[in-house]
């Protein structure tokens, strides 16, 4: 490849991550939960294999079988930016039959944030990021309860005040820690360069 595509490359690469709000917090949260949903799996596994043992058809031993077999996909977070989705509409929802959580995130909160590849709004950008905190926050602080939530509205059904008002701290401390740490790596003598 001649070094003119490889550095094209890399700008699609730099263009699409201006995307992904906190990204690597979303690493971290996907860290930090894995655990947690491996157990929630282990539980399910040892109740279907009860089921298995006294199914009565092979029929029902398949099906069993099956959703066993669901348990064993990898645990991952995704973001997925959506059309014709109100500003308000985040949320955390879990994927048919898999360990898959996706953040649904209004796409119109994208387009406020940027324009040909660089942000547009400094209010627009700190929304966006207090949004993708905030369901983060519910993945965080919620994860039995999304992983067993079957609906399209995911983290939306556990909006009750509580949840809400959980995710809403979280998000606040969340992002006041990342500025916290950028400001300090921009003011150290050796990282200031690096950042």
């Amino acid at each position: 490849m001649k070094k003119r595509d490889i550095e094209k490359k890399a700008k699609e690469v730099s263009d699409v991550s201006m995307e992904y709000q906190l990204a690597h917090v979303i690493f971290a949260c996907n860290k930090l939960t894995e655990a947690v949903v491996k157990n929630i799996n282990e539980t399910k596994r040892l109740r279907l294999m009860e089921r298995v043992n006294v199914a009565r058809t092979d029929g029902d031993r398949a099906d069993i079988r099956k959703e066993m077999d669901a348990l064993k996909n990898p645990y991952r977070i995704y973001v997925e930016y959506v059309n014709d989705m109100p500003e308000d509409g985040a949320r955390v929802v879990r994927l048919p039959d898999s360990n898959h959580l996706v953040i649904v995130l209004p796409r119109k909160l994208l387009e406020k944030s940027l324009e040909n590849g660089w942000y547009k709004s400094a209010e627009a950008v700190e929304k966006l990021r207090g949004t993708v905190a905030h369901e983060i926050g519910h993945i965080v602080l919620n994860i039995a309860k999304l992983m067993e939530n079957d609906s399209t509205r995911g983290s939306k059904d556990m909006g009750d005040n509580a949840s809400e008002n959980n995710a809403r701290i979280f998000a606040e401390e969340l992002i006041r820690l990342r500025k916290e740490r950028n400001s300090k790596l921009r003011n150290d003598p050796i990282m200031g360069d690096v950042f």
